[in-house]
């Protein structure tokens, strides 16, 4: 039996977009918008309208759209000018009636460089695809202070987050309650060595599979003729190689705080 052209012109596309795919994981977001509170956005911007508002693509596919009154900066991450300063100290004397309490954020691996934020907004929303309708949420993060740091805040409860070096804030899954003086201390854990590691087996076993499947067909002792055998154990291999790359590639960085009553200073 003679193999079907289009299995072949299929898996030979696999082989040839395999690096490719490798190649826009690991691409880095060209653009960036720095809001006047401190805030940043990274990704792609899509429409900037000046004197208006910027509509930037962001890292999950979502779409923000930012009002230009708001904004410092929006362009290419090259060009940004520096970010807020590293800390904001806190308050000598707390004004009458505006209470405040002292609080410190440091990391708990002193080579990390942390950033801190908290949660400002929370969207959601309705996006169309192949598969139909698809809810989107979209969360926004404004900047506190690059650890180490210290700063006073009003007594409330908040969620944060954290970015490693100029990241994406990592949400912490519980929220701080802001109500004494705090020492903050942060551990990030990183998995971008799992997802690159994903996407090299989802690559290398998408190829690995087509080229089982190919090699009886081109190099066989009958040229042409179909390996039943080759065909199962090179789509098995396909198969269980996406599944695992995919799991791994999508890997979320963890954070986690130890929160110490008390200990705001040094």
């Amino acid at each position: 039996m003679r193999a079907p052209a289009v299995l072949m012109s299929v898996l030979a596309c696999t082989v040839l977009t395999a690096p490719a795919v490798l190649a826009v994981a690991q691409s880095t977001p060209p653009d960036v918008i720095i809001m006047k509170d401190g805030g940043m956005l990274r990704g792609t911007i899509a429409e900037s309208v000046p004197g208006k508002f910027v509509v930037m693509m962001m890292l999950s596919g979502e779409t923000r759209r930012v009002e230009f009154s708001e904004v410092r900066f929006a362009g290419p991450a090259s060009q940004a000018p520096a970010t807020a300063p590293n800390s904001a100290p806190a308050p000598a004397s707390a004004a009458a009636g505006d209470p405040r309490v002292a609080v410190r954020f440091e990391a708990a691996n002193p080579e990390q460089s942390l950033t801190f934020f908290r949660k400002v907004g929370e969207s959601t929303g309705v996006a169309w695809g192949y598969g139909g309708a698809v809810s989107v949420r979209a969360v926004s993060f404004r900047q506190l202070c690059k650890a180490p740091c210290a700063m006073g805040l009003k007594p409330s409860t908040e969620t944060l987050a954290v970015a490693l070096n100029d990241g994406s804030p990592v949400p912490v899954r519980e929220a701080v309650n802001f109500e004494d003086n705090l020492l903050l201390r942060a551990s990030y854990n990183s998995r971008s060595g799992i997802r690159i590691g994903g996407w090299v087996i989802l690559g290398v076993g998408n190829a690995a599979g087509a080229g089982m499947m190919l090699a009886p067909i081109l190099f066989g002792d009958e040229p042409g003729e179909l390996n039943t055998g080759m065909l199962i154990a090179g789509a098995a291999t396909m198969t269980v190689s996406s599944i695992a790359g995919m799991i791994m590639a999508f890997q979320g960085d963890k954070v986690t705080l130890d929160r110490l009553p008390g200990a705001a200073t040094p």
